[in-house]
């Protein structure tokens, strides 16, 4: 996808500069369709998408049909056996949707065919054994083809605790674990080149800067739903790195205060682009590695000598194709030559950040880079046309040195994680803890488990061990200080606290005449949310008559 510059009001936004994801060595198809719920003549999605391994738990799968009423039947392949579909829990299982309105049908005659309960009793085996993630196949009677939907198990030990930060314009309430914000919002980004898409990124990043201040460098946005017409992408807002390149986000720019994300009350220079997952499922697989890395390249256009896209891999022209021979976050594959002209390509999914790709981070010096090679060839037959070289002084000559270099850069970085529900639909216990285990997973030291399924690192690296713990992304969304009265005022009989502690977060109060007995809580404070990860309350006592009285907190 090409990068724009930013030249054109939030209106419309198009100016934001933006890369989308490639999903193989073949460029990513880009729709201009604005989203709307299954906006194709079919979809699917399990709701809720995520649901405890407890055996209780239920799901739903939806498929939306241009026919309504009745019912359609098909073969649900249960991959491991892993779900009980009414209680059958077979690798294959012969199944009946329904758009009558019963059997978890919510709506008669909508188009959208219900496959009503569905539970899970499997053990989870990625993410330190807190989740388990795999993609489902529907095959439709009669030809109907075959859908695809991923569903995501978690533990039934794994919880997080949420609160509430406050309401937004359109009187949904925002919420968040330690870890995601969940916003409810009915345009939901698209993340295609649709009209609608940067109105939804302004509309999404106001609620969210309601309640939270300037402090993270990213933003994650990840839709519940995954949209045909939709593709993973970067929206970068700021670059004042240079020596990246002249194309894409290479050059320094600054788009914030044009297209106001964040507001201009907000804007504290911290802020530098959104990384959309349009994926119901795994959003920390490949995928926020890969986008992220969009922040800084590839940008280096054809003035190299070589006609470089936005990834190490793609198409410059009809019949046409080049990898680069090492794996990143942006591509390239292992590359053989046969001995014959051809090469044989093997796509492997990137399991750390190579030496070019951690240079462009700012994460090590130039002379820590190896010369790469890249071929060009044709895709009928993987014949090769050219064979580059390039060397890390071809980049600095022509781009100029990494400004600041590895001495100076940036290391130490943060995000927040932003799951995007339906209004009327926030996260359930499960989804929660979902998103929130993958979340705090990437902001993690852990390693992947290196085991690949399909094209896919089963247990992710996260971004730290990916850069070998030179860099850092914080994807803690509060600081936990612990509870403190400030202040205590006593007036009429009537004794008020002053609390300060962690930001909307409920705190028992306990009252004790002697440092002893405390007893039962006699009642509870509620903290503000600051925007920086604290917030403050008050609690007044107007039962504490005479004598000397000592109070303490505790978070519930």
């Amino acid at each position: 996808m090409p990068c724009i510059g930013p030249h054109l009001p939030r209106a419309s936004l198009p100016g934001v500069l933006l890369v989308a994801a490639a999903a193989s060595l073949a460029p990513a198809e880009t729709s201009v369709k604005a989203h709307t719920l299954f906006a194709e003549s079919t979809g699917s999605r399990f709701k809720p998408i995520g649901i405890y391994n407890d055996g209780q738990s239920t799901t739903a799968l939806e498929v939306r049909r241009a026919t309504t009423g009745g019912t359609i039947s098909g073969t649900f392949t249960n991959s491991g056996s892993a779900l009980h579909i009414a209680g059958d829990n077979a690798p294959s299982v012969a199944v009946v949707l329904r758009d009558d309105g019963t059997q978890g049908d919510v709506v008669a005659g909508d188009g959208i065919y219900t496959l009503w309960p569905i539970t899970s009793a499997k053990a989870t085996d990625q993410f330190e054994n807190r989740l388990h993630w795999n993609t489902y196949h529907l095959s439709l009677d009669g030809g109907g083809g075959t859908i695809s939907t991923k569903l995501g198990i978690v533990d039934s030990g794994i919880s997080y605790a949420t609160r509430v930060l406050g309401t937004d314009v359109d009187g949904h309430l925002i919420t968040s674990s330690d870890f995601i914000v969940n916003i409810q919002d009915d345009a939901l980004v698209d993340g295609s080149l649709s009209g609608n898409v940067s109105e939804n990124l302004g509309a999404i990043t106001d609620k969210l800067y309601s309640v939270f201040d300037d402090r993270f460098d990213y933003l994650v946005f990840i839709s519940v739903l995954k949209t045909d017409n939709g593709t993973n992408t970067y929206f970068g807002f700021r670059n004042e790195v240079s020596g990246l390149g002249n194309s894409g986000f290479g050059p320094p720019y600054d788009s914030t205060g044009l297209f106001g994300i964040p507001p201009a009350e907000k804007n504290s220079g911290v802020f530098n682009g959104i990384a959309y997952i349009n994926d119901g499922g795994s959003s920390i697989y490949g995928a926020l590695h890969h986008e992220l890395m969009h922040r800084w390249g590839v940008s280096f256009g054809s003035e190299l000598g070589f006609p470089f896209g936005s990834h190490w891999n793609g198409v410059p022209a009809p019949g046409e194709a080049y990898v680069a021979a090492f794996v990143g976050a942006l591509g390239g594959a292992e590359v053989t030559e046969n001995g014959d002209n051809t090469i044989t390509i093997r796509a492997v999914p990137a399991t750390v950040y190579p030496p070019l790709e951690l240079y462009l981070m700012g994460l090590i010096g130039p002379g820590e880079v190896p010369d790469t090679t890249y071929y060009r060839y044709n895709q009928s037959d993987q014949s090769i046309i050219e064979i580059f070289h390039l060397s890390i002084d071809d980049i600095t000559t022509t781009f100029g040195p990494r400004n600041p270099g590895v001495a100076d850069s940036q290391k130490e970085f943060a995000a927040a994680f932003v799951v995007i529900t339906p209004p009327g639909e926030p996260l359930t216990a499960a989804e929660t803890a979902m998103y929130s285990v993958a979340a705090e997973h990437f902001g993690s030291d852990a390693p992947g488990d290196g085991a690949v399924s399909g094209a896919l690192i089963r247990t992710p690296a996260s971004f730290a061990w990916g850069t070998g713990f030179r860099g850092t992304m914080n994807t803690t969304l509060f600081v936990r200080p612990s509870p403190v009265i400030r202040t205590v005022t006593v007036d009429a009989g009537t004794v008020s606290l002053g609390i300060t502690g962690a930001a909307a977060t409920a705190y028992d109060v306990y009252r004790s005449p002697d440092l002893v007995t405390w007893g039962t809580p006699i009642g509870s404070a509620t903290t503000s949310n600051q925007g920086d990860g604290t917030g403050t309350g008050t609690y007044d006592d107007t039962t504490a008559g005479a004598g000397t009285l000592f109070y303490r907190l505790a978070e519930q």
